[in-house]
C-alpha cells in the first residue's frame, strides 16, 4: 500500500500505545510487543510510538497508561488490554476515523482450531450511537481495546473497588464524546471476553439514570424509540431503522379507513403506540400496559415524540375475564416483553375487564399479552360486540383454537397471518370468511 501522508502534509499524529499486562507480568509478552511493532510502520502516526506497560487488569492500571501517554505528549493513545495482540492492519484502518470521532473501538480476529484466523459475527457489529453501543455490549460484544484522543483520556476509568468499573467508563464516554465501534478488527484475542455479570447490570440501570433513545425516520417522520436493553428482539428491528413487526403494522395502515380511536393492549415501550399515534394519525391512541418498568419508558418515548394524541389514563392497569388483582413475573433474563400476569388477590396490578375501561367507540384494537390472550380476548368481548373493531391479536400456538372459538362466536375471521416461531399475529375483520372473497 502506498503511504497515505505526502512530505508537504501536516506532521503525522504522534500515538502511545499502552499495553495492560497479563495478571502476574511486569512486562508483555514478546509476541504482544512483536504485534505492536508490526503494526506501526509508519504509515499513519509517527513511527517512534512509546509503548508504555503497566500493571494488570483493574483500572488504576488504565489511569496510570492514559496519565503517561498524555504527559509525553500523545496525541492519541491504543489501550491494548491484557492477552491482546494489535492487528496489523489496526491502525492504517483506524486511519479514516481520526477526523471525526475521539475514540474507536473495534472487531477482533481468533484462532479457530484449524489454526485459521476467524472474524466472530458477535464481533462484527458496528455503530456510533449509544444505542448501539448498549446493544452492542449487552446483546453482541464490545472488546476493552480502543483508540482515545488524549484530549478525551481526561475520561479515565473509576475504579474505587466498583467490579463495573469498565461498564461505567464505557458510558461515560459514549455520553461525553464521538465514539465508534467498528466492524474492522483492531486486535486477534484467544476468546471473546464475555460481559461481567455487574457490567451488564450496571449498562440495564444505566439506561434507566440517562434514557436512550433510537432515531428513525418513517414516512417523512423523525421519531425516536427508547432504548431499554430489556427487548432485544424488538430493539434489533428498531435498530434497523424500522418499527417491530413492521410488515404487521403496514397492513393495518392499508385497512384502516381513516383517523380513529386505537387501543394498545400490552403496550410495552411504546413501538405500537408511536406507529399508531405518529404513522397512522390516530385521532386516539390508548395504551394499556401494568409493567411499571415498561411505563417509564413509555411515558418518556410519549414525552420525547411530543405525542398529544395519546391518553395515559389506563397506564398500571391490566386487562382481564374479571376484574381482580395481579402481580409480576419478570420475563426471561429480565426482558420487559416476555413479563408475565399472575393472578394475586393482593398483587399491586389492578385488573378489569376492557369494556369497563373504554367508553369511546374503537376502531382498532391491538393484544400482544404473553399467553393471557384468552383472558383479555373475553374481558373485551363487549366492546368487540358494540364497536366492531378491526382486531390484531398476538395468539401462542398452543392458544389458538380456544382463541378461534371465541372469534368465530364474535363473527370475526382471520385475514392476515404474520408467523413465527411459537406464536403468530393474526389480523381479524369482522364478518364471515365468504362475505370478503
Amino acid at each position: 500500500m502506498a503511504t497515505r501522508f505526502r512530505p508537504d502534509m501536516p506532521a503525522k499524529p504522534r500515538l502511545a500505545i499502552v499495553i495492560i499486562t497479563s495478571p502476574g507480568r511486569d512486562a508483555p509478552e514478546a509476541e504482544v510487543l512483536q504485534s505492536v511493532r508490526a503494526a506501526n510502520d509508519g504509515r499513519v502516526f509517527t513511527p517512534s510510538t512509546p509503548i508504555i506497560a503497566v500493571g494488570a487488569g483493574r483500572a488504576e492500571a488504565w489511569q496510570r497508561g492514559l496519565a503517561e501517554a498524555r504527559a509525553g505528549g500523545a496525541e492519541w493513545i491504543f489501550l491494548l488490554d491484557a492477552g491482546e495482540l494489535l492487528h496489523p492492519d489496526a491502525l492504517a484502518m483506524l486511519a479514516p476515523a481520526l477526523a471525526a470521532y475521539d475514540i474507536v473501538w473495534g472487531g477482533a480476529e481468533i484462532t479457530a482450531p484449524d489454526g485459521t484466523l476467524q472474524a466472530p459475527r458477535r464481533a462484527k457489529f458496528s455503530g456510533q450511537s449509544r444505542a448501539e453501543m448498549h446493544h452492542m455490549a449487552l446483546e453482541w460484544w464490545v472488546g476493552r481495546s480502543h483508540l482515545i484522543r488524549a484530549a478525551a483520556g481526561e475520561i479515565s476509568p473509576e475504579d474505587a473497588g466498583d467490579p463495573a468499573w469498565f461498564a461505567r467508563y464505557l458510558s461515560r464516554l459514549w455520553r461525553a464524546r464521538r465514539c465508534l465501534k467498528t466492524a474492522q478488527p483492531l486486535t486477534r484475542v484467544p476468546a471473546l471476553a464475555e460481559l461481567s455479570p455487574e457490567d451488564r447490570q450496571f449498562l440495564i440501570e444505566d439506561l434507566v439514570r440517562h434514557p436512550c433513545f433510537i432515531e428513525l425516520q418513517q414516512f417523512g417522520e423523525p421519531l425516536k424509540l427508547p432504548y431499554t436493553g430489556r427487548n432485544p428482539a424488538l430493539e434489533r428491528e428498531q435498530l434497523r431503522g424500522l418499527f417491530s413487526e413492521q410488515p404487521d403494522l403496514m397492513v393495518l395502515k392499508a385497512l384502516l379507513p381513516g383517523p380513529g380511536t386505537i387501543v394498545d393492549i400490552g403496550a410495552n415501550t411504546g413501538n405500537h403506540t408511536l406507529f399508531f399515534a405518529r404513522i397512522l394519525k390516530a385521532k386516539t391512541v390508548i395504551p394499556i400496559e401494568p409493567n411499571p418498568d415498561a411505563i417509564g419508558f413509555l411515558k418518556a418515548m410519549i414525552a420525547e415524540n411530543r405525542l398529544d394524541n395519546v391518553d395515559v389514563s389506563c397506564l398500571g392497569t391490566a386487562i382481564g375475564a374479571a376484574s381482580g388483582r395481579a402481580g409480576i413475573a419478570t420475563g426471561r433474563r429480565g426482558h420487559l416483553g416476555t413479563a408475565r400476569l399472575r393472578a394475586d388477590a393482593g398483587g399491586a396490578i389492578e385488573v378489569r375487564p376492557l369494556g369497563e375501561m373504554i367508553t369511546q367507540k374503537v376502531d382498532l384494537l391491538k393484544i400482544d399479552v404473553e399467553d393471557m390472550e384468552e383472558d383479555v380476548l373475553k374481558g373485551a368481548e363487549a366492546l368487540i360486540r358494540r364497536d366492531r373493531p378491526l382486531l390484531m391479536l398476538e395468539v401462542q400456538d398452543e392458544n389458538l383454537l380456544p382463541i378461534l372459538d371465541i372469534t368465530d362466536g364474535l363473527g370475526y375471521t382471520v385475514r392476515h397471518i404474520f408467523a413465527d416461531f411459537g406464536y403468530a399475529n393474526y389480523i381479524f375483520m369482522p364478518g364471515a370468511a365468504e362475505e370478503r372473497i
